[in-house]
């Protein structure tokens, strides 16, 4: 597993809190959509991104713990 938005404790992705976060977002269909995939917002940086997406400022979410050194 990689540091990656994904797995960051600032990354938002659930539908509902993405409608809360972005009110217009009905208006285009829905965060429950297929289209969005995994996209989320970062509450650290203030953007929608890809869970794909990286930073330095990457903090694992809990209790998930980086990989171990292979």
């Amino acid at each position: 597993m990689s540091a990656c938005c994904g797995n960051c404790r600032h990354f938002r992705d659930a539908a509902a809190e993405l409608e809360a976060l972005l009110p217009g977002l009905r208006t285009l269909g829905s965060a429950y959509g297929a289209v969005r995939g995994s996209d989320g917002i970062c509450e650290r940086h203030g953007r929608y991104l890809t869970a794909s997406s990286r930073c330095r400022e990457h903090a694992w979410r809990t209790p998930a713990a980086p990989p171990a050194p292979r």
